[in-house]
């Protein structure tokens, strides 16, 4: 069949479209779906580095907190004996018994307590319970016929929310140490012992204290010295009325916290 020019040039665009076509779906379409498969992994990659990128702008503000969180620690634990009463730079370091004896001897010392006898022990792991007070509210069938706006539950609830708060606390564990001593002292060095025990900064605490002569050697009815103190005197002359005391201190230590690597 012979074509003519008009047809010739139809026959020849309909040519070029089909491979238009065919190039589209050979050759274009294969790359685009590969732009479209790159484009959602480049999304994939720019999500996790952004949270990657989040997490680093976040590194300041935690190490900032680390280190608010190890000065607070710092400033609980100097509360507590630790390695510095010992003072041998070690980091794992209590007082031994001798140690414990020679820290609180020093203490004896400066409130004139003359040391009979004394017990140092080694140190416990005990469970210390927190301490509070529970008020006592009868909550019966006649509290209910009068509460009837509810304004004594209210009270009630009030006053028991600190104990109940307390009460679901859970219990701490640390270290203790108990010195046991027996020391003659008059009324007055007894009482400034026991205030210079007060006044520590330290955990420390005087367990339990036994008075032999309650009156330390003082007679009620004449306000003096009984005859049985009169023989006792020190070593300047002065008259002294003293008693036997018999004492129980518990020493509570922690571990510190140890320095954070941050870098």
């Amino acid at each position: 069949m012979k074509l003519n020019y008009r047809d010739r040039v139809i026959l020849l665009a309909v040519i070029a479209i089909v491979v238009l076509l065919g190039g589209f779906f050979g050759l274009i379409k294969p790359k685009f779906n590969d732009i479209k498969e790159n484009k959602t992994a480049r999304d994939a990659v720019q999500q996790e580095w952004d949270g990657l990128d989040a997490k680093i702008q976040q590194i300041p503000t935690l190490r900032d907190d680390i280190k608010s969180t190890k000065s607070e620690a710092d400033k609980v634990s100097s509360m507590f004996f630790s390695g510095e009463e010992v003072a041998d730079g070690n980091l794992i370091s209590f007082m031994q018994p001798y140690q414990l004896d020679k820290y609180m001897q020093s203490i004896m010392d400066e409130s004139n307590l003359k040391v009979m006898s004394m017990e140092a022990g080694s140190i416990q792991d005990i469970t210390l319970d927190y301490y509070y007070y529970t008020p006592t509210v009868p909550t019966t069938a006649i509290l209910d016929l009068a509460d009837l706006n509810g304004n004594y539950t209210a009270e009630i609830s009030k006053k028991l929310e600190e104990s109940n708060a307390l009460s679901e606390r859970t219990a701490e564990n640390l270290f203790v140490q108990q010195y046991g001593v027996s020391v003659k002292a008059t009324k007055d060095d007894l009482w400034n012992f026991m205030e210079t025990i007060s006044k520590m900064d330290k955990a420390i605490r005087i367990d339990s204290i036994t008075i032999t002569d309650t009156d330390f050697g003082i007679d009620p009815s004449t306000g003096k010295l009984s005859a049985d103190a009169e023989k006792m005197k020190d070593a300047s002359g002065k008259e002294a009325g003293v008693s036997e005391v018999t004492m129980v201190l518990n020493l509570y230590s922690v571990y510190e916290l140890d320095e954070p690597v941050l870098e």
